[in-house]
């Protein structure tokens, strides 16, 4: 697995399998934990920082919060890809929130809508 050169960070990282995708079909992903970086400001499309409150946001989406510093909130979804492996979740590239026990990341993309092994 490779990483971007001067990439990685403990704000920021990315990641690409160097051989193929990796077990969900990504050959990609990017980590946010900064509201910066480089001087620029990183938010989602729809306007989301790692500085908002996660536990809103899950309420405003109708979505479970647990609070155990490992909660993933899907914000964003792009197409669906293809057929469904879980009834209730599109088979889709999404970003993510995720909660850990110091603060907020952003990711993506992540294809929820996959069993993960």
């Amino acid at each position: 697995m490779g990483n971007v050169e001067g990439g990685n960070t403990p704000e920021t990282w990315t990641w690409y399998p160097d051989d193929r995708p990796d077990t969900w079909g990504m050959n990609v992903y990017v980590g946010v934990r900064a509201a910066s970086v480089g001087g620029v400001a990183i938010q989602t499309v729809q306007g989301y920082t790692v500085d908002h409150d996660l536990e809103a946001i899950a309420a405003s989406l109708s979505v479970p919060f647990w609070g155990n510093g490992y909660d993933e909130i899907v914000v964003e979804t792009g197409p669906e890809l293809g057929e469904r492996e879980l009834a209730d979740v599109p088979n889709a590239y999404s970003v993510v929130m995720t909660s850990f026990p110091d603060g907020t990341a952003i990711g993506a993309p992540v294809n929820v809508g996959v069993a993960r092994h």
